[in-house]
């Protein structure tokens, strides 16, 4: 074979599984034998560049005797032929190193008869230090001509893509699971444990037992020392609950200043016994930045069987105690008691409200902006839910929140704003105006019914509108509390007739990377939490640009809410966020402003 066509096929190969595999380990060693296929050379490594920028390490490779492979190194310094490279940035050929006057090479190689060498750097993301090198290595001298190396360069460019994109892969698998002050593990990751450890619990006829542990008074902290003292504290907080409890419990940070940890097989006297550890453990001071923290805690037990069968019940059970423990003054762990349970009656009343709003035609659609970054012109509206007290005026919708968890409730609360939104459409649309998109939220409630896609089609059919203006925004609970294969179903009969589906609060959940991977997703919305933390918090700037990188990559609208500043837009428009919604460009709008709103900016048109 035409040794052109053997090097076009090989990159076509790589190409593929560059961009198919979630292995690094996968693609580096293909990378490595595909190669040596390519060229004609029986041994090629690539070599990792470590943190301090002076050691690499043999990553992967073919061809090597054993103990080279994840083991051997070489140093990138002045001397060497791999420092050249990395320093340059160019290929960098020895076709014969018995003869090499300019380098010195590492005694693995050598030793594994290694007579030419070709260096090409693995470029890092933009901005970073490079992954390392790929090495190509023959037992023969070898002259690499310009074909070769050109041929290596553009080889070496797919395994710096392919390594790019699964770095940013961890970053947001990252961001997913674990909380970016402590560390720790996120609710949603934490409850996913949990159930499991449950079903092993059922399994085996054993206990386990919960710590909520609140930090009292911590806002003061943040007030006094700063947020940048405040989250030290909060990592070293985590590190100590740790280090005090028993080696197979489970410590995660549920947001804000709330931890919890999840204790197998301990029963209700254990898990008193843990908690006045933990409360003891905080006698001495923390150190944060450099200050000596004092922290107090509150803490709320629960345990199965007999406070809960499932990680939701657990969990508010817990929180019932810890209420509890915080109104005695705080600083002391209480277990739960049924009596406690009495506290439920406001979610029963959340519930109440809800109905009457229903009952009494109480519910309305509000509607927000979103934005084109680049032009100011107004890609469309979010329908958002407020409904009107008699007495107390215009609510919102944490003031009936649980209605949200009850299957028949959600789904009449839903299909209002769905028709009211729908109604505007239409009214807006008849007196000329240009709609754009309009979102409204679908609750996971809403998807246990199977048959909730084909009657919202229904819904627009009646109304001769074009599906093609709706937009669904969804949240990963819609995947996680229901039948993953009904919503698959219903997603893709809406996106077959044309409705665009929004994955909405992005990066705070468990599953949003395989959820980008197999859900048929249009639209990525980032979650406001970050967007708050743009000015404070290197790391949501961090996590931001990995999902706009990974939104872009896969061809998905971005859209950032609750932007307030001008500095986080421009922020993320100079990052390639497309739309964004917030304060910043108008708040939640009854029917009449938002229809001035459209007027307005087709006027400016």
């Amino acid at each position: 074979m035409n040794s052109l066509l053997r090097q076009q096929e090989v990159l076509a190969k790589f190409g593929e599984l560059a961009l198919r595999s979630d292995s690094l380990d996968e693609i580096l060693t293909e990378a490595c034998r595909l190669v040596g296929e390519a060229l004609g050379t029986d041994l090629a490594k690539v070599m990792e560049l470590s943190e301090d920028g002076i050691s690499l390490l043999v990553r992967a490779g073919v061809g090597w005797a054993d103990g080279v492979v994840g083991k051997a190194t070489a140093k990138a310094v002045k001397g060497s032929s791999e420092g050249y490279a990395l320093q340059t940035g160019q290929p960098v050929v020895s076709p014969d190193i018995e003869a090499e006057t300019r380098f010195e090479y590492a005694d693995f190689i050598k030793n594994n008869g290694v007579k030419a060498i070709a260096n090409v750097i693995i470029l890092g993301a933009d901005g970073e230090r490079p992954f390392g090198l790929l090495q190509v290595d023959s037992r023969e001298p070898r002259h690499f001509s310009a074909s070769d190396t050109r041929f290596l360069r553009g080889y070496a460019n797919l395994i710096a893509a392919a390594v790019n994109r699964l770095q940013v892969s961890e970053r947001m698998r990252f961001a997913a699971t674990y909380d970016a002050t402590t560390s720790l593990p996120n609710r949603v990751s934490f409850r996913n444990e949990v159930e499991k450890s449950l079903e092993q619990a059922r399994k085996t006829h054993s206990s386990l037992s919960l710590l909520l542990v609140d930090l009292d008074r911590f806002k003061q902290i943040n007030d006094v020392l700063g947020h940048q003292v405040g989250d030290a504290a909060l990592y070293a907080f985590g590190r100590r609950m740790e280090a005090t409890l028993p080696g197979n419990a489970m410590v995660a940070r549920l947001g804000g200043d709330e931890f919890v940890a999840m204790l197998p097989g301990a029963d209700s006297a254990a898990a008193g016994h843990h908690a006045e550890h933990v409360l003891k453990a905080l006698a001495a001071p923390f150190s944060a930045e450099g200050r000596n923290v004092d922290l107090r805690a509150s803490i709320g037990i629960s345990t199965f069987p007999a406070d809960g069968t499932g990680s939701t019940q657990l969990l508010g059970s817990a929180d019932l105690a810890l209420y509890a423990a915080k109104k005695a003054g705080g600083g002391q762990a209480y277990a739960y008691e049924p009596t406690l349970r009495a506290d439920q009656q406001g979610q029963l009343a959340m519930l109440r409200h809800a109905r009457t709003a229903l009952k009494n035609n109480w519910v309305v659609p509000f509607y927000q902006p979103q934005v084109a970054l680049a032009t100011g012109e107004v890609r469309g509206f979010e329908a958002l839910l407020r409904w009107h007290h008699p007495r107390a005026g215009l609510q919102y919708p944490a003031s009936i929140a649980y209605a949200f968890d009850d299957p028949s409730t959600a789904g009449v609360l839903g299909s209002t704003i769905a028709d009211a939104a729908l109604s505007d459409v239409n009214r807006w649309i008849d007196a000329g105006l240009t709609i754009g998109k309009m979102g409204i939220n679908v609750s996971a409630a809403e998807f246990r019914d199977p048959s909730y896609a084909d009657k919202l089609l229904q819904r627009i059919t009646l109304r001769g509108l074009a599906p093609a203006l709706l937009e669904i925004e969804i949240t990963e609970t819609a995947f996680l509390d229901a039948d993953v294969r009904h919503v698959i179903k219903g997603l893709d009969l809406l996106r077959s007739a044309g409705v665009t589906v929004a994955l909405d609060d992005f990066g705070t959940g468990f599953s949003s990377l395989s959820h980008l991977r197999d859900l048929p997703v249009d639209t990525i919305k980032i979650d406001g939490s970050f967007v708050h933390g743009l000015d404070k918090r290197s790391k949501d700037r961090s996590i931001i640009e990995a999902v706009l990188t990974l939104g872009n990559a896969l061809g998905m609208t971005t859209i950032a809410e609750c932007v307030e500043t001008q500095a986080q837009a421009d922020f993320l428009k100079a990052r390639g966020c497309a739309f964004a919604q917030g304060f910043l460009f108008a708040p939640a709008l009854d029917a009449l402003r938002a229809k001035a709103h459209l007027v307005h900016n087709t006027s400016l048109r």
